[in-house]
């Protein structure tokens, strides 16, 4: 399990690893001072149980290599694992990107066949969470 950020990584092994474990693992990347019941609160947002997938992790502008207007290349597959559903929707989100492609974000609805804007604003509270 592994979550990547732009000055920080948070990450563990697990044999056979269940959508239960990933919460788990969140919240144990949090700040000793954060309340438990924020803890609770983000935890039962994303407690819907859902399919773990083979996701990237890294979607992003300089992963996605384009000729002729055609995706011929996904790069950068370090942070690639089996991930909650929602989990590579979210972490679009962290993406960090250039003023050139600062429209990046609005097309997520054309890249993603799904979206969880759910589980999106419970992460983005889990981020503010953790230690750094």
């Amino acid at each position: 399990m592994l979550d990547k950020h732009q000055n920080n990584t948070h990450w563990a092994v697990r044999l056979n690893p269940t959508h239960g474990m990933f919460i788990a693992f969140l919240m144990s990347s949090f700040y000793a001072t954060v309340p438990s019941s924020v803890g609770a609160a983000l935890a039962e947002q994303l407690r819907r149980e859902s399919l773990l997938v083979m996701s990237h992790g890294d979607i992003c502008p300089k992963n996605i290599i384009v000729d002729k207007s055609q995706i011929i290349a996904i790069m950068g597959w370090d942070c690639a694992g089996w991930y909650p559903d929602w989990w590579e929707y979210v972490k679009f989100f962290e993406a960090r990107t250039s003023d050139k492609n600062s429209d990046w974000y609005e097309y997520a609805s054309e890249i993603f066949c799904e979206e969880f804007p759910a589980e999106l604003a419970a992460y983005q509270g889990v981020v503010r969470c953790q230690l750094p």
